[in-house]
Protein backbone atom coordinates (compact mmCIF):
# COMPACT_ATOMS: atom_id res chain seq x y z
CA UNK A 1 0.00 0.00 0.00
CA UNK A 2 2.61 2.65 0.52
CA UNK A 3 4.34 1.43 -2.88
CA UNK A 4 1.58 2.80 -4.31
CA UNK A 5 0.36 5.80 -2.30
CA UNK A 6 4.28 7.10 -3.25
CA UNK A 7 3.80 5.79 -7.19
CA UNK A 8 0.47 8.22 -7.19
CA UNK A 9 2.08 11.49 -4.93
CA UNK A 10 5.19 10.87 -7.69
CA UNK A 11 2.80 10.80 -11.12
CA UNK A 12 0.71 13.40 -9.45
CA UNK A 13 3.51 16.12 -8.65
CA UNK A 14 5.30 15.08 -12.07
CA UNK A 15 1.87 15.79 -13.66
CA UNK A 16 1.40 19.16 -11.80
CA UNK A 17 4.27 20.22 -12.71
CA UNK A 18 4.37 19.64 -16.43
CA UNK A 19 0.75 21.31 -16.42
CA UNK A 20 2.74 24.25 -14.63
CA UNK A 21 5.20 23.88 -17.43
CA UNK A 22 2.56 24.23 -20.52
CA UNK A 23 0.86 26.67 -18.83
CA UNK A 24 4.02 28.91 -18.12
CA UNK A 25 5.36 27.99 -21.60
CA UNK A 26 1.82 29.43 -23.55
CA UNK A 27 1.80 32.59 -21.14
CA UNK A 28 4.98 33.30 -22.83
CA UNK A 29 4.51 32.50 -25.90
CA UNK A 30 1.22 34.35 -26.58
CA UNK A 31 2.84 37.58 -24.87
CA UNK A 32 5.58 37.19 -27.63
CA UNK A 33 3.91 36.18 -30.66
CA UNK A 34 1.46 39.56 -29.98
CA UNK A 35 4.56 41.60 -30.14
CA UNK A 36 7.76 40.05 -31.84
CA UNK A 37 8.37 41.90 -35.12
CA UNK A 38 8.96 38.28 -36.81
CA UNK A 39 5.64 37.82 -35.86
CA UNK A 40 4.07 40.63 -37.63
CA UNK A 41 5.79 40.10 -40.78
CA UNK A 42 4.69 36.42 -40.63
CA UNK A 43 1.11 38.12 -40.37
CA UNK A 44 1.38 40.41 -43.05
CA UNK A 45 2.94 37.39 -44.97
CA UNK A 46 -0.30 35.45 -44.81
CA UNK A 47 -2.59 38.77 -45.46
CA UNK A 48 -1.55 38.97 -48.58
CA UNK A 49 -2.60 37.23 -51.93
CA UNK A 50 -1.49 33.62 -52.88
CA UNK A 51 1.39 32.67 -54.95
CA UNK A 52 -0.70 32.40 -58.74
CA UNK A 53 -0.65 28.85 -59.45
CA UNK A 54 -1.43 26.50 -62.13
CA UNK A 55 -5.67 27.60 -62.97
CA UNK A 56 -5.31 31.01 -62.03
CA UNK A 57 -5.70 34.33 -63.99
CA UNK A 58 -2.49 35.67 -64.35
CA UNK A 59 -1.96 38.79 -62.13
CA UNK A 60 -1.82 42.23 -64.16
CA UNK A 61 1.64 44.19 -64.12
CA UNK A 62 3.10 47.05 -66.15
CA UNK A 63 7.11 47.29 -66.56
CA UNK A 64 9.40 49.18 -68.22
CA UNK A 65 11.42 47.04 -71.17
CA UNK A 66 14.79 46.96 -71.43
CA UNK A 67 16.33 49.30 -73.74
CA UNK A 68 13.73 51.68 -74.83
CA UNK A 69 12.01 51.87 -71.35
CA UNK A 70 8.23 51.56 -72.86
CA UNK A 71 6.01 49.89 -71.18
CA UNK A 72 4.61 46.17 -71.12
CA UNK A 73 1.86 45.16 -69.88
CA UNK A 74 -0.62 42.32 -69.08
CA UNK A 75 -3.19 44.31 -71.25
CA UNK A 76 -1.03 44.25 -74.17
CA UNK A 77 -0.57 40.69 -74.11
CA UNK A 78 -4.06 39.97 -73.69
CA UNK A 79 -5.79 37.01 -76.03
CA UNK A 80 -2.16 36.00 -76.65
CA UNK A 81 -0.29 32.40 -75.29
CA UNK A 82 2.49 33.79 -73.03
CA UNK A 83 5.93 32.41 -71.40
CA UNK A 84 6.95 34.73 -68.86
CA UNK A 85 10.67 33.92 -67.60
CA UNK A 86 11.82 35.34 -64.58
CA UNK A 87 15.86 35.96 -64.50
CA UNK A 88 18.52 37.92 -63.03
CA UNK A 89 21.94 38.03 -64.90
CA UNK A 90 23.76 36.39 -61.77
CA UNK A 91 21.95 33.45 -61.60
CA UNK A 92 23.77 30.68 -62.75
CA UNK A 93 20.70 28.14 -63.77
CA UNK A 94 19.47 31.33 -65.60
CA UNK A 95 22.55 31.58 -68.00
CA UNK A 96 22.52 27.26 -68.40
CA UNK A 97 18.29 27.83 -69.39
CA UNK A 98 18.58 30.85 -71.71
CA UNK A 99 20.22 28.69 -74.77
CA UNK A 100 17.50 26.56 -74.59
CA UNK A 101 14.79 29.88 -73.97
CA UNK A 102 16.50 30.99 -77.12
CA UNK A 103 16.17 27.67 -79.36
CA UNK A 104 12.68 27.88 -77.97
CA UNK A 105 11.81 31.63 -78.90
CA UNK A 106 13.09 30.38 -82.72
CA UNK A 107 10.94 27.67 -83.09
CA UNK A 108 7.75 29.49 -81.08
CA UNK A 109 8.34 32.92 -81.63
CA UNK A 110 5.40 33.50 -83.79
CA UNK A 111 3.11 31.29 -81.88
CA UNK A 112 3.96 32.48 -78.38
CA UNK A 113 4.85 35.69 -77.18
CA UNK A 114 8.12 35.45 -75.08
CA UNK A 115 8.84 37.94 -72.35
CA UNK A 116 11.65 37.88 -69.46
CA UNK A 117 11.19 39.77 -66.60
CA UNK A 118 14.82 40.74 -64.80
CA UNK A 119 14.63 40.98 -60.81
CA UNK A 120 16.46 44.72 -61.37
CA UNK A 121 15.98 45.32 -57.86
CA UNK A 122 18.58 42.68 -57.38
CA UNK A 123 20.57 43.02 -60.43
CA UNK A 124 21.61 46.42 -63.02
CA UNK A 125 20.75 47.70 -66.13
CA UNK A 126 24.33 47.47 -67.11
CA UNK A 127 24.38 43.80 -66.27
CA UNK A 128 21.05 43.41 -68.01
CA UNK A 129 22.25 44.83 -71.00
CA UNK A 130 25.27 42.72 -71.03
CA UNK A 131 23.30 38.84 -70.42
CA UNK A 132 20.85 40.31 -73.50
CA UNK A 133 24.04 40.59 -76.06
CA UNK A 134 26.12 37.61 -74.47
CA UNK A 135 22.54 35.54 -74.78
CA UNK A 136 21.42 36.88 -77.89
CA UNK A 137 18.01 37.74 -76.33
CA UNK A 138 15.70 39.43 -78.98
CA UNK A 139 12.24 39.19 -77.39
CA UNK A 140 11.03 41.78 -75.04
CA UNK A 141 12.69 42.09 -71.75
CA UNK A 142 11.20 43.94 -68.70
CA UNK A 143 12.82 45.46 -65.71
CA UNK A 144 11.42 44.64 -62.21
CA UNK A 145 13.05 47.85 -60.88
CA UNK A 146 11.39 47.56 -57.42
CA UNK A 147 10.46 43.93 -57.10
CA UNK A 148 6.55 44.47 -57.36
CA UNK A 149 6.13 41.90 -59.67
CA UNK A 150 8.88 39.37 -58.33
CA UNK A 151 6.66 40.02 -55.07
CA UNK A 152 3.37 39.91 -56.88
CA UNK A 153 4.44 36.17 -58.36
CA UNK A 154 5.95 34.93 -55.59
CA UNK A 155 9.35 34.53 -56.66
CA UNK A 156 11.29 32.79 -54.34
CA UNK A 157 14.38 31.79 -56.82
CA UNK A 158 15.72 32.30 -60.19
CA UNK A 159 14.92 31.26 -62.86
CA UNK A 160 10.88 30.87 -62.35
CA UNK A 161 9.23 30.36 -65.52
CA UNK A 162 5.13 30.69 -66.07
CA UNK A 163 3.28 29.41 -69.35
CA UNK A 164 0.29 31.30 -69.80
CA UNK A 165 -2.82 30.36 -72.33
CA UNK A 166 -5.03 32.71 -74.65
CA UNK A 167 -7.26 32.81 -72.33
CA UNK A 168 -4.58 34.69 -69.52
CA UNK A 169 -4.86 31.35 -67.41
CA UNK A 170 -1.70 30.07 -65.88
CA UNK A 171 -1.11 26.51 -66.81
CA UNK A 172 2.24 25.39 -65.79
CA UNK A 173 4.59 27.23 -63.69
CA UNK A 174 8.77 26.25 -63.03
CA UNK A 175 10.64 26.82 -60.45
CA UNK A 176 14.30 26.52 -61.04
CA UNK A 177 15.90 25.53 -64.33
CA UNK A 178 13.47 24.15 -66.73
CA UNK A 179 14.37 21.22 -68.91
CA UNK A 180 14.51 21.40 -72.42
CA UNK A 181 11.64 18.95 -73.16
CA UNK A 182 9.57 20.61 -70.46
CA UNK A 183 9.98 23.75 -72.45
CA UNK A 184 9.05 22.20 -75.56
CA UNK A 185 5.97 20.58 -74.17
CA UNK A 186 4.48 23.42 -72.53
CA UNK A 187 5.32 25.85 -75.12
CA UNK A 188 3.53 23.31 -78.01
CA UNK A 189 0.53 22.99 -75.40
CA UNK A 190 0.33 26.82 -74.86
CA UNK A 191 0.41 27.57 -78.48
CA UNK A 192 -2.38 25.15 -79.20
CA UNK A 193 -4.09 26.99 -76.52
Amino acid sequence: MKTSAKWVLGASAVFLAGMAAVWTFKQNSSATAKTTPATNRVREAASVTAAPQTGHKMPPFTLPAYPDHKTISTDSLAGKPIFINFWTSWCDYCKQEMPDLVKAYQKFGDKVEFLSINGTSMDSVADVKRFVQDYGIVWPVALDTKGIVMNEYHILGFPTSFFVNRQGIIVGVNQGMVSKDQLMTELERIAAS
